[in-house]
């Protein structure tokens, strides 16, 4: 009797170990048969928590974790509305910041002497960068050049006091009519994301310089690419009766429409209109 008791208990136990193997075994599956839009909703959610956490160290005053855990949601979460939040809350901050120093380089160029616009040109394209560079025979902007626009909008945001031409420049291999039209739709496509980030179209000029004017003379592939890009080149804007025109961000009436004739005269297709046909590619 006490040996049929015994294997009975066995044959039970080995069922409820059986039992509960057979349970673990069904959550692993469901976790790795999970389904594209079950992992979707959890990234969102996660992407959605991290935000939240960015948004409450703001209400604290941790700019610096705030700022950090942006930077965190926009590589984790690349192209989710969260991620695009967070692009716009960096660029609050980083307008903030540099509002916050603004007296100090006021201060350093009170004066506005031409004579220190190199130095100005220096501290521009260290803060922000002063050009962003293309592919072949394009005119599109990568990822990395938005953001270094990003951050030449929020510097210039800034210095409402300078007018800001944009240089396009394109590598020798085209006709030269064909190059010069690169150069225009690379600088236009600068002038539009800096007018997208919040720089008022009359402060800009464009300048589309082709095959002239390079940066790197040389004959390699490499070397030639220096030359695929467009510049952003500031001036100190001339004041109207000692102020700037709040109305048209720090451009004077007097010299608008000089410029934007110059502007139109220096591209084709009235680029400085944002005319040019952007699907356009030059076939060396």
């Amino acid at each position: 009797m006490s040996v049929f008791i015994t294997l009975n208990f066995k044959a039970q136990l080995r069922r409820s170990w059986l039992a509960t193997g057979l349970a673990a075994l069904a959550v692993l599956t469901s976790a790795i048969a999970l389904t594209p839009q079950a992992h979707a909703e959890q990234s969102q959610q996660s992407a959605a928590e991290m935000l939240q956490d960015g948004l409450d160290a703001l209400l604290d005053r941790q700019t610096d974790l705030a700022g950090q855990l942006f930077e965190q949601l926009m590589l984790t979460f690349p192209g989710s509305p969260e991620s695009a939040r967070a692009e716009r809350e960096l660029g609050v901050l980083g307008t903030a910041s540099r509002a916050e120093r603004q007296p100090e380089e006021a201060d350093v160029f009170a004066h506005r002497n031409p004579r220190d616009e190199p130095a100005l040109r220096l501290k521009f394209a260290a803060d922000a960068g002063d050009r962003v560079f293309f592919a072949e025979n394009s005119a599109v902007i990568g990822g990395r050049a938005r953001a270094l626009l990003e951050h030449q909008a929020r510097w210039l945001a800034v210095r409402k006091d300078l007018s800001i031409t944009i240089i396009g420049r394109a590598d020798d291999g085209a006709s030269a009519d064909a190059s010069r039209e690169l150069s225009a739709k690379r600088a236009e496509a600068v002038r539009e994301k800096l007018i997208a980030s919040g720089i008022a179209a009359a402060r800009m000029q464009i300048d589309a310089r082709g095959t002239r004017d390079p940066v790197a003379t040389c004959r390699t592939d490499l070397c030639q690419a220096q030359n695929r890009h467009a510049e952003t080149f500031i001036t100190l804007a001339e004041p109207r009766n000692g102020a700037f025109d709040a109305g048209e961000a720090g451009v004077p009436a007097a010299g608008r429409s000089q410029d934007l004739g110059r502007a139109r005269a220096t591209t084709l297709g009235g680029a400085a209109g944002g005319g040019l046909d952007r699907d356009l590619t030059v076939s060396r």
